[in-house]
């Protein structure tokens, strides 16, 4: 009764938990693993809760499964011209929505521009990529009509601000300005993303919690709260509308609307809310990346960062808030960088303290040339201003060169450790001690997993391929029907290869016109075809994600 109570006093976190679970369940369908899912989440609300928790869960578990079939089933029967926006343009193709939904669109005759709104004549094709949220192809013919508002001006407007950079800074300081700014990436070189991923500062270069809380923080005090809200949602669209900038924009709302009312500001509610409405009008946030990290850490600052303020109490305020916040984020984004990215950088705590100060400067002096570009002099002077702080985090960076600590890489097995770990100390504090126990029983498994006195080869959806073999990682990619050398690390591309070798060369993989073949010492092959049209049966299809273990002379597929 007593749990009961206390999780009834936040509902929005048991909807918010069952609408993930909806969107999860939908991703992967109705089998053993979803039953397993929902076995463990109802256990653990009959543990700290009780019925009302269940039948709440219940209700908008079913909601979410609606909403997420509601998304994926567009009707586009008998309809031959698509009103659509473009968001972002890629080789051959733009990636676009239409009705709230995520669309590919191809065409050799198109010339679409990105923000902007267009009626094309041509073919849908239902292709539902629920990984990335898109429902299909449309095949443009040719464009039937286009409409300027205030969002396509809104997009130009950032083009223009680029543009003019450029003509005063040089490529690289205005790409460096402008993503870190207002998020515009299209000018960031590969040597720039890759230093940011490397020290952790890649949320720095795309708009995000961070650059709205700054925002929001410096309008509040020079305006009233109505137009400090509305100069929030014009910039949260200026800069791209992300996950975690619409995170951050709900939660600033439900903060100042809970100060008008006299109701008490709760972090973890408000972050909630916000989750609730970004995965009811789009369902495959719950599966994007970004919305994952960006509300895992901020979930992590709510639950940590003031225990570890006082943990680190004997260090100097400046540097005891620098490290809680940079390490608070890091606790439950671990796991999910891990699984996905495949290293862990510990130059994240060093980082935030030295060039965080910097970039703030560059988020506050950038977006202030937003309203600056009608003056030519004062524009030119905060544009070298913002150049002489880039030379600066240059010279820091090449400094961290030098003593910065190596990606460290982890295997899933790790990560998933980690996770039980984590949910066996929640459950010890909470009273129930035969948790202490199930780390122990996971930890000789897991370890045999890791160190891999077996050849372990991880394919996933994107094509990627990852080899482990007694400690050691090696990463490829498959790109035109050619094998590509990848640094294990930095997931960098290196160079192409004829093979990728296995256990001192006695077993190989090599690919041949769209099929993986994995050669046995025994020199038997096993073909797997990596595209998903291919109809010969005697060729075995891969999924999505696949994993394959090399005993001896047998392949063990799982």
């Amino acid at each position: 009764m007593k749990n009961e109570q206390i999780l009834l006093k936040k509902p929005l976190v048991i909807i918010f938990l069952s609408i993930l679970l909806g969107s999860v369940l939908y991703y992967l369908g109705f089998n053993v693993y979803s039953l397993i899912l929902v076995g463990l989440f109802i256990s653990s609300l009959y543990v700290f809760g009780g019925r009302k928790e269940i039948l709440l869960f219940s209700f908008f578990i079913v909601m979410s499964l609606g909403t997420n079939h509601l998304y994926y089933k567009v009707q586009t029967k008998d309809i031959s011209n698509f009103k659509v926006r473009i968001k972002e343009s890629y080789y051959n193709e733009y990636l676009a929505t239409y009705k709230g939904r995520k669309i590919y669109i191809k065409g050799s005759k198109l010339k679409l521009d990105k923000g902007r709104e267009y009626v094309i004549n041509g073919y849908f094709k239902p292709e539902v990529d629920k990984n990335k949220g898109i429902v299909g192809t449309l095949e443009g013919k040719y464009v039937y009509g286009e409409k300027e508002d205030v969002i396509t001006k809104l997009y130009e407007y950032r083009e223009y601000l680029y543009n003019r950079m450029k003509s005063v800074l040089s490529e690289e300081n205005a790409a460096l300005v402008s993503a870190t700014s207002f998020g515009y990436v299209d000018g960031l070189t590969s040597e720039q993303k890759d230093y940011m991923k490397y020290y952790g500062l890649i949320h720095i270069i795309s708009v995000s919690g961070f650059h709205m809380a700054l925002i929001y923080k410096i309008l509040n005090r020079l305006f009233d709260y109505r137009i400090t809200l509305l100069i929030c949602v014009v910039y949260a669209v200026f800069t791209g509308a992300s996950a975690a900038t619409l995170r951050s924009l709900f939660m600033i709302i439900v903060l100042k609307l809970g100060e008008a009312l006299y109701k008490k500001y709760d972090a973890l509610s408000a972050l909630c809310f916000s989750g609730i409405i970004l995965c009811l009008l789009s369902p495959y946030n719950a599966l994007d990346l970004g919305f994952q990290l960006s509300y895992l850490a901020t979930l992590g600052i709510i639950l940590f960062n003031s225990k570890l303020d006082r943990y680190f109490y004997k260090f100097p305020k400046y540097l005891r808030e620098a490290m809680a916040i940079s390490i608070s984020p890091q606790i439950l984004t671990y796991p999910i960088l891990g699984v996905t990215i495949g290293y862990f950088s510990l130059n994240v705590v060093v980082s935030n303290i030295i060039l965080m100060p910097f970039f703030t400067l560059i988020v506050i002096l950038g977006n202030l040339l937003l309203l600056l570009s009608v003056w030519d002099k004062l524009f030119i002077i905060t544009l070298k201003v913002c150049e002489f702080i880039s030379v600066i985090i240059d010279g820091l960076i090449n400094l961290l060169n030098h003593v910065s600590i190596p990606l460290i890489p982890l295997e899933r097995e790790v990560m998933f450790y980690y996770i039980i770990c984590f949910g066996s100390f929640i459950f010890v504090k909470k009273g129930i001690k035969a948790f202490r126990k199930i780390p122990l029983v996971f930890l000789i498994p897991v370890a045999i997993s890791i160190y891999s006195p077996f050849p372990k080869i991880d394919i996933d959806k994107n094509k990627e391929i990852r080899v482990s073999y007694r400690g050691e990682i090696s990463k490829y990619i498959v790109e035109d029907n050619k094998i590509k050398e990848k640094d294990a690390l930095t997931g960098i591309n290196k160079r192409y290869i004829d093979k990728i070798p296995l256990a001192k060369g006695e077993s190989y993989i090599i690919l041949s016109k769209g099929l993986l073949g994995i050669k046995t010492p025994s020199k038997e092959i096993y073909c797997f075809s990596i595209n998903q049209n291919n109809s010969n049966y005697d060729i075995i299809q891969l999924n999505n994600n696949e994993r394959f273990l090399v005993v001896k002379n047998k392949i063990i597929r799982f």
